[in-house]
């Protein structure tokens, strides 16, 4: 993976985090954090993927506890913005998604398993 690039932080008003760069096993606490503060803050949390170049399988690990600890809290984790080819081909690569995809939304709805309904 190429430079880390930075996790621009959580927007209390809105809710949004904008991440840029790569995700790996090195930034994936950091990462885990700051979904963390966001649904601390918000109920509905949109994690901007717009700047995002790649994320390793503990990054992606990250996305889907989110997921679940916002169900846990009657909350929204939410995907957005435009998914570059690299990281669509990443998703599809490792087995997460059935066909690459262009934009947050798309991705959600791709993702295996990411769109449960209850916590149990």
């Amino acid at each position: 993976m190429k430079g880390h690039g930075r996790i621009m932080g959580v927007d209390a008003k809105d809710g949004k985090i904008l991440l840029e760069g790569t995700y790996g096993i090195e930034r994936a606490s950091e990462f885990a954090k700051l979904c963390a503060e966001g649904l601390g803050k918000a109920d509905v949390i949109e994690l901007d993927l717009t700047a995002v170049e790649d994320m390793d399988l503990p990054a992606i690990q990250v996305l889907y506890a989110s997921k679940l600890r916002s169900l846990g809290g009657k909350k929204e984790f939410r995907l957005s913005g435009t998914i570059r080819p690299s990281l669509s081909l990443r998703f599809l690569n490792a087995g997460f998604i059935p066909h690459a995809v262009k934009d947050g939304s798309e991705l959600e709805r791709a993702l295996v398993q990411y769109q449960v309904q209850e916590v149990v």
